[in-house]
């Protein structure tokens, strides 16, 4: 009778404590709030990260780094779900928003207007494709922010990928894509654009004349082994790898970006995008 009686107690706080996070007090200024507490804002339940006394301009929408939404505990997070705000992600972690997957590309705790379609910077969207893909609108990037992007940013973040070799009639064509940018008026759009590199049967016909098949495949697909051919002037030609070829065309790809920064800088500077005057006259 005791264990009964001592059950009905703590059933009924467990409940009590789970409607009070359900119905957390609205935020209001001049309250000691402690890690953990909980609030509503504007509709939104939010979590305190840092213990402090809420001022006017602290509201939770407003400083991140004291309150992020609050999620009640449920089942842990498992990769492909969907993405939710105030789950702590890790690197590597797949998400999915509006049916699209991403890689998370730094650890972070996700806030409501962080999503991965508009911060790129935080979620790497998974694109197995050799056809041009572009991404949503809300991905683009200001000029200020694509500009302040340094070499070694711009190529993490293009992110080369291998994606597939495929067998044609005459070749076999070896495909990777990456985050290509393109100008679309003062911002910066972003698509994912294939790198296409063909390997001709008759290639690899010939190198078969002259070198063993492991052989062919290292010089001619992975560029570790030297395939040379001499002609009847004793002129040799080495042969240039798939793998140096898609190497090439990603450095030029990176070079056309940083190309790109650099055009976009001096246009701002000169006011390109603000003239003065669009009128003409007419003798």
């Amino acid at each position: 009778m005791k264990n009964k009686i001592l059950m009905v107690p703590v059933a009924l706080l467990m409940m009590i404590a789970t409607i009070s996070g359900a119905l957390a007090a609205d935020w209001t200024t001049g309250v000691s709030y402690s890690i953990g507490d909980v609030v509503t804002y504007q509709g939104t339940d939010y979590e305190c990260v840092q213990s402090h006394t809420s001022q006017a301009g602290w509201t939770p929408t407003a400083v991140p780094a004291l309150w992020q939404v609050y999620v009640s505990s449920g089942d842990p997070f498992v990769n492909g779900d969907e993405w939710q705000a105030g789950v702590s992600y890790a690197v590597g972690d797949e998400v999915t928003y509006e049916e699209q997957l991403y890689v998370v590309r730094q650890a972070h705790t996700s806030q409501a207007d962080w999503l991965p379609s508009v911060v790129l910077a935080l979620y790497k969207p998974v694109v197995v494709s050799s056809q041009v893909t572009y991404l949503p609108p809300e991905s683009n990037y200001d000029a200020s922010t694509y500009i302040g992007m340094s070499r070694a940013d711009m190529i993490e973040f293009m992110d080369f990928s291998y994606v597939d070799s495929e067998v044609k009639d005459e070749y076999l064509e070896y495909s990777w894509n990456y985050l290509h940018p393109q100008l679309s008026g003062s911002e910066i759009q972003w698509l994912y654009k294939p790198i296409s590199i063909r390997l001709y049967y008759t290639d690899i016909e010939k190198c078969l004349y002259s070198y063993t098949e492991q052989q062919c495949i290292n010089g001619l697909v992975l560029g570790t082994t030297t395939i040379s051919y001499t002609d009847e002037n004793n002129q040799t030609t080495s042969v240039t790898s798939v793998l140096d070829k898609a190497q090439t065309n990603a450095y030029n790809a990176i070079d056309y970006a940083l190309g790109l920064q650099t055009d976009l800088q001096s246009s701002l500077s000169t006011g390109a995008f603000q003239p003065t005057s669009m009128g003409f006259t007419l003798e």
